[in-house]
């Protein structure tokens, strides 16, 4: 809680990349949710949903202060099923992708930001078109910096989002990576369940998604050798964030598992990534462009909303829900991943409790 005047020091990334690989096990890098049962195998960490009430999640340890992360994932098919990949600060800053289970929604994923300064729902979502992403590896991007968000698939920028006359609702503060899978067909808002296409059907269960490789670069807004990062005030301002430094820099905790380790970790020099992409003319909420107009450096006009040249179609326009953070935690029973805080409308507040988390020492 930011608006506390003694807010704890966020642990940093820092300066070294890390690369996760599921493939060889857990890794201490982040996280699991209680209750999850995260199993691993050749396509990495197996995500399962077999019955309402199982959300399987993983939450990283540590901050990112802008920079870059690659997750390379399949997917959950099943109508009312939800895959999701995000940055959630502890001012509810959030940046997302999501994907819906749907036989109909087979062809895109959802792009999502949301700023503690501007929670309203429903203006900043665009779908960008992705080949058959419940049955195909993909590796999807956010590539975060102070001047521009990007949302990429398989290296490919699809849609930006420019810091320059998006001040106030830009997300900019340090972040952890929350991998999830849960069931918003499930929940008791019907908002929710509309979103994610309806009911599951369980005689199809058990929905399965697979979680291969993440890729963690933090640029610590420029700032060598960052090991925490700290509010000075309540602003929710990246100038308001102390990055306190030292030689230390990312240390995985110590692993006591019989499990290979997950996690390597390369020297790289700390600084603010510029990413670059085709899209121009952005407007509120970034402008998403097709594979193909990427590739070809053409830039795609943008509406209010942004907007988005289907690799189909040549056009698509972006879904909406009132909310896609549902149901409650125990200790034994995972919650759906808590984050998604700007879809919560004020009549389903209540119903977002936050994600019990137990710390699992690999």
């Amino acid at each position: 809680d930011t608006s506390k005047t003694a807010c704890p020091a966020d642990p940093a990334f820092g300066s070294q990349k890390i690369t996760v690989d599921f493939t060889q096990g857990a890794s201490s890098v982040f996280t699991e949710a209680a209750g999850a049962n995260v199993q691993y195998g050749a396509k990495g960490a197996v995500f399962t949903i077999s019955e309402a009430g199982q959300a399987p999640s993983f939450t990283s340890n540590n901050y990112l202060f802008f920079g870059t992360v690659e997750v390379t994932m399949q997917v959950a098919p099943g109508q009312g099923i939800v895959s999701t990949f995000f940055l959630e600060s502890d001012d509810l800053d959030e940046i997302d992708w999501e994907w819906l289970g749907g036989a109909d929604k087979n062809s895109f994923g959802q792009s999502n930001f949301f700023s503690s300064h501007d929670m309203t729902y429903g203006v900043n979502e665009i779908d960008i078109p992705v080949s058959s992403p419940q049955t195909e590896m993909h590796t999807y991007t956010i590539d975060w910096s102070p001047t521009q968000l990007v949302w990429k698939v398989d290296g490919v920028a699809l849609r930006t989002l420019p810091y320059a006359g998006n001040e106030n609702v830009y997300p900019q503060t340090p972040m952890q990576i929350k991998l999830g899978t849960w069931c918003g067909g499930c929940s008791s808002a019907n908002g929710t369940v509309e979103w994610a296409g309806g009911a599951p059907d369980w005689s199809q269960a058990p929905f399965i998604a697979y979680y291969q490789k993440v890729t963690i670069q933090d640029s610590s807004n420029g700032v060598a050798n960052a090991v925490s990062y700290q509010y000075t005030d309540e602003s929710g301002t990246k100038g308001s964030i102390k990055i306190n430094t030292g030689n230390a820099g990312f240390v995985e905790p110590n692993s006591s598992a019989a499990k290979p380790t997950a996690t390597t970790m390369s020297s790289v020099v700390s600084s603010a990534s510029s990413s670059t992409s085709s899209a121009a003319g952005a407007q509120s909420t970034g402008t998403a462009v097709s594979p193909t107009t990427a590739k070809s450096a053409t830039s795609a006009a943008a509406a209010s909303t942004g907007s988005l040249a289907s690799a189909n179609s040549g056009s698509a326009t972006s879904s909406s829900s009132t909310s896609s953070t549902t149901g409650s935690g125990s200790s034994s029973t995972p919650s759906p991943v808590q984050g998604e805080a700007g879809r919560t409308s004020a009549a389903n507040l209540a119903l977002a409790v936050p994600l019990m988390l137990a710390l699992v020492v690999l």
